[in-house]
């Protein structure tokens, strides 16, 4: 009988529910919808699978190519052909894809996740080396990465693989592991999957009234989910326990039920396998005919899922019910079929029953050698079972012990520690009382200093105080002369345009007025940008300056644009309109459709500098003027402005303690330099 017990949590992933399609938004708008969808999607999970995977089928062809969003929708679509549909092959080529959009990202923690479910696979195929290799990557970083749900679930994860290749005592070790991380993380759900792969070692000791204690516990917390996976999965173990306890009836009374929710949630390979269980059944209470026939079909099922331990369970039971009918040949040709199959898989139940059956058959048609050979076969079997056996008890009773002796130590521990305290107690008042007055003394005989100390630096204060106070009336009335002038000027311009208007009603006029109106609104919104230069309490910080730009490009949906490179820089706000100052000039003056970003490290006059490169293809910048671009109500050409849009980026950045300079391409186009302290990584 194939053991369900053998739980395995490998995929711990965010699912969505309702279709998502593209559009002109940013990744932030994106990332919204993608977390306000997860609670639907989990519903329709649980209630109704089959309902999501449409769902699941729009999410990830939209994302496919997005590195952040892709990795998500392929890794749900690999948890859920994993999870729901056991379609092993599907679920290998989305966690594929999903792993290798994680390396092309270079983070650790989504190829950890990438790799714990390709492990599971491998784990359900019989691939156990291959899901150990796995699972030990994937713990490996969880450990450095210091994420404990992560590397719980994988040293759980870990255990059934040992479980599954009959190393016991290291399934235990990695089991105990995982639960208590998972109980000092309060996290019920993973204890409980927990439990219920320390189930499969009570029923592999034949212990099954404890296993069926616990499985109740399990049972009774999967049904209160109301998710169909945990159900199913919780109803099979009881069914098995219950048919090692010879409860022949209440066995199918779980199996039947399973098979009705496999059937309603189309889950194929659990399917096979409980049809496969029920037909085990039917063997132990007679009703051979009933078991051949759904021996064969799971039988059939396993061999097109290429399920090497249904296939071996199948033809085992097949030979099972031909044996009892003394059709030897026929219970010969199956037995010797699932042999191999059972040996592939190291399923000892299996070969257990495989072997003590054609021992019987070969004596019976006095085929001793291969009688021989298979009691061999058999006997090594039972004896490293019964070893293993002895191991698990002597660990159980030595942990009995240790939990006993540490019980002991404790008590004394705690007597000692009681008088300890009181004598250190005493110690440490007569030390305060003594650290106290010499504190006193000290304050005392410092106090003058500290006073002194205490009035310069207020002096010092109002200096700076009063200096910034100078800058910013200076900065004000920088302001107030710059509206005063230019606003002047416009509104002078407006009311000449309105009065030839009248007089010759051409709208060319009008455009003027439009033309002179818009300009006051963009000097009045780069007064705003000035304002931020008087600030005292504009707080520096490190910034992402390729994060900055790509939030600034996303306004300018024409341009062609690539960025090479990252860097932190100490800026603060301010820092995305230097950028869209220097990309609309650009645009709107250079008439560039191209611009190239670079980022990268360098040195400025011996000090550590970010050095931020913006090439553009536009029209190059006249040498006369160069030295003039950033300076104060500078403009130049036909679509010139109020000249004040290089001037407040190069204030910004002195503001930052950088720098900025222009040169023109050889070949074409203009590079602005931008030099900034570097910041720290986040």
């Amino acid at each position: 009988m194939k053991n369900h017990t053998k739980y395995v949590t490998a995929c711990l992933c965010i699912l969505l529910s309702v279709s998502l399609s593209a559009g002109d938004r940013t990744a932030e708008d994106h990332l919204i919808e993608l977390t306000s969808l997860q609670d639907s999607l989990n519903w329709y999970q649980d209630k109704n699978p089959e309902v999501a995977l449409p769902f699941y089928y729009r999410s990830y062809e939209t994302y496919q190519n997005n590195d952040e969003f892709g990795f998500e929708t392929a890794y749900m679509m690999s948890a859920y052909y994993f999870h729901t549909l056991s379609v092993f092959d599907s679920t290998m080529k989305y966690a594929t894809r999903a792993l290798e959009i994680a390396q092309s990202l270079n983070d650790p923690a989504l190829t950890a996740k990438a790799y714990n479910v390709l492990a599971s696979v491998n784990l359900q195929q019989g691939n156990f080396d291959e899901a150990l290799n796995l699972f030990e990557g994937a713990l490996e970083i969880s450990h450095a990465l210091n994420n404990l749900e992560s590397e719980a679930a994988i040293l759980m994860n870990t255990g059934s693989v040992y479980s599954y290749m009959g190393e016991y005592l290291k399934a235990v070790d990695y089991y105990t592991r995982a639960r208590h991380i998972f109980r000092s993380l309060n996290d019920t759900n993973s204890e409980i999957a927990c439990m219920n792969n320390l189930v499969v070692l009570y029923v592999q000791f034949k212990q099954y009234d404890q296993a069926k204690i616990y499985q109740k516990t399990i049972n009774d917390y999967f049904l209160k989910s109301e998710s169909i996976p945990r159900i199913t999965a919780g109803s099979t173990n009881m069914g098995v326990i219950h048919f090692y306890l010879e409860e022949y009836d209440s066995a199918l009374y779980y199996f039947n039920n399973v098979l009705e929710l496999c059937r309603e949630y189309d889950n194929a390979n659990l399917y096979a396998n409980i049809l496969n269980n029920i037909a085990e059944t039917h063997i132990k209470l007679g009703n051979l005919d009933v078991a051949r026939e759904q021996a064969l079909e799971s039988y059939n099922l396993c061999l097109s899922q290429n399920d090497i331990y249904g296939q071996a369970s199948a033809l085992k039971n097949l030979g099972l019910i031909a044996f009892t009918n003394n059709d030897y040949e026929q219970a010969k040709s199956y037995l010797e079929k699932s042999l191999p199959l059972a040996r592939e898989v190291n399923a000892i139940t299996e070969l257990d029953d495989i072997l003590s059956a054609l021992i019987q058959i070969y004596e019976q048609q006095n085929m001793y050698k291969k009688a021989y050979e298979a009691l061999k076969e058999y006997s090594s079997i039972i004896e490293s079972a019964n070893r293993e056996e002895t191991l698990f008890r002597l660990e159980e009773m030595q942990l009995q012990y240790e939990n006993e002796r540490n019980k002991a130590e404790l008590l004394e521990k705690m007597t000692i520690t009681r008088r300890e305290k009181q004598i250190r107690n005493m110690l440490l008042a007569i030390v305060a009382f003594m650290l106290i007055l010499i504190t006193i003394l000290a304050v005392a005989n410092r106090s003058r200093k500290v006073y002194l100390k205490i009035l310069k630096n207020k002096n010092d204060i109002i200096k700076k105080d009063h200096e910034l106070l100078l800058y910013q009336q200076n900065h004000l009335s920088l302001i107030n002369k710059i509206l005063r002038h230019d606003l002047a000027n416009n509104n002078t311009a407006i009311i000449s345009a309105i009065k030839l208007f009248k007089r010759q009603s051409d709208n060319q006029y009008l455009n003027a007025v439009t033309k002179k109106a818009e300009t006051s609104l963009e000097l009045i919104e780069r007064m705003k940008e000035l304002e931020t230069l008087t600030a005292p309490d504009s707080t520096l910080k490190s910034m992402n300056v390729r994060n900055i730009i790509r939030r600034t490009l996303v306004q300018y949906p024409s341009i062609d644009f690539s960025i090479h490179g990252n860097a932190h820089v100490i800026a603060d706000e301010a820092l995305h309109s230097i950028f869209d100052n220097i990309i609309h000039n650009a645009l709107i003056h250079g008439e560039a459709t191209k611009i190239d970003i670079s980022i990268e490290p360098c040195s400025g006059q011996g000090d550590k500098m970010v050095e931020i490169r913006i090439d553009n293809n536009g029209s190059k910048i006249p040498e006369d003027i160069k030295e003039k671009i950033f300076s104060e109500h500078f403009s130049y050409g036909s679509k010139a402005h109020t000249g004040l849009g290089l001037y407040i980026v190069r204030k910004n950045i002195e503001r930052y303690n950088g720098k900025i300079r222009l040169e023109n391409i050889p070949d074409g186009g203009v590079s602005m330099i931008i030099h900034l302290p570097p910041g720290e990584s986040k």
